[in-house]
């Protein structure tokens, strides 16, 4: 299957492991207009605030972010905010570089993402967001199945306007039923 292939060719690192260079490269497709405009907030990150990030990253418990390649070229990101270790559950947040799309390397990377956070790190549930104008991040969610629990008005930047934002959740459980689905497993 497809989606199977796509994952067997990816690879994750932890952005504190990457090289000083492949740390900018990540930020370079962070910054990609097309990711701005989906994320709350839209400015270009500079590379001192980039760098704060990473340090965030090496000494905060609550946050993980992970570069993702593609046979060795980094295609995106996907990383963890505001873990609890109590409740054994997530924040993620992903992006794909502009030239990745259509090539099922984002439902590739989500799906690894997902084993990664309920497997390796055993959470519970994963908690996602996506502006309700984002329509393609909403379908994304799911097909992965996440399910809306919520939908709340978030300040967005720039121009400092309110948008829809939609909440969605996925328990290890319901993961494992979807996982089977996409990857054609019985």
């Amino acid at each position: 299957m497809i989606v199977s292939q796509t994952m067997e060719a990816l690879a994750f690192i932890p952005v504190p492991e990457l090289e000083m260079t492949q740390q900018f490269e990540l930020l370079s497709i962070r910054n990609q207009q097309i990711i701005r405009e989906s994320s709350y907030s839209s400015h270009v990150i500079e590379d001192n605030e980039h760098l704060r990030w990473i340090k965030r990253l090496q000494t905060d418990p609550t946050v993980l972010f992970y570069a993702v390649t593609h046979k060795n070229e980094i295609v995106g990101g996907v990383g963890l905010r505001n873990i609890d270790a109590k409740t054994k559950s997530a924040e993620w947040s992903f992006y794909v570089s502009q030239t990745a799309i259509g090539q099922g390397i984002g439902l590739a990377l989500g799906v690894c993402a997902l084993d990664i956070f309920f497997e390796t790190l055993n959470l519970k549930h994963v908690i996602g967001e996506a502006l309700i104008a984002n329509a393609p991040s909403m379908a994304y969610h799911a097909k992965l199945g996440f399910l809306k629990i919520a939908q709340q008005q978030h300040l967005v930047l720039p121009g400092n306007h309110m948008a829809d934002i939609a909440v969605f959740s996925v328990s290890r459980e319901e993961w494992c039923v979807v996982r089977k689905k996409l990857c054609g497993e019985s």
